[in-house]
C-alpha cells in the first residue's frame, strides 16, 4: 500500500474481560473492497436496466417509425401514380385511390406520432437515470 492510498475503514468496538482486567479493544478493518464489489454491483444493475429499456422499450417504436417511412414511400409512389393518370374517364377510380391513400397516410402518421412519444418518454427516463 502506498503512503496516498485511500482505504474504506470500518471500526469495530469490542469489551475484552479476563480474570484480572476489562479492555476496551478497536479493531479496524478494511472495507474498501467490499465498497467497491457493491459500487460494481449497482452499476451493473443500473446497466441492465439501460439494456432492457433500449433493447425492449426503444427498439419497438424505433422498428414502426421505420416500416411507416417505408409505407409512406409506397404511399408516395401510388400518389404520384395516380396524380399521372387522371383523367376526365377515370376520376372515380383515381378519387377512390386518393382516399385510399390519404387514409393509408393519416395512419401512418398517427403510429409515427405516438412512436415518437414513447421514445421522447424513454428517453428522458434514461437521462433521468445518468
Amino acid at each position: 500500500m502506498s503512503k496516498t492510498e485511500f482505504k474504506y475503514v470500518q471500526v469495530r468496538k469490542e469489551y475484552v474481560e479476563t480474570s484480572f482486567s476489562k479492555h476496551e479493544v478497536l479493531q479496524l478493518i478494511d472495507i474498501s473492497q467490499k465498497i467497491l464489489y457493491e459500487a460494481a454491483v449497482g452499476e451493473k444493475r443500473l446497466f441492465s436496466i439501460i439494456n432492457a429499456s433500449v433493447s425492449h422499450d426503444m427498439r419497438n417504436p424505433t422498428n414502426s417509425i421505420q416500416m411507416q417511412v417505408q409505407e409512406q414511400q409506397t404511399l408516395n409512389q401510388k400518389l404520384k401514380n395516380t396524380i399521372d393518370t387522371l383523367s376526365p374517364t377515370t376520376v372515380k377510380k383515381s378519387k377512390k385511390n386518393l382516399e385510399g391513400v390519404l387514409t393509408r397516410l393519416e395512419e401512418s402518421t398517427n403510429i409515427q406520432v405516438s412512436s415518437c412519444e414513447i421514445l421522447k418518454f424513454f428517453l428522458n427516463d434514461m437521462l433521468d437515470y445518468a
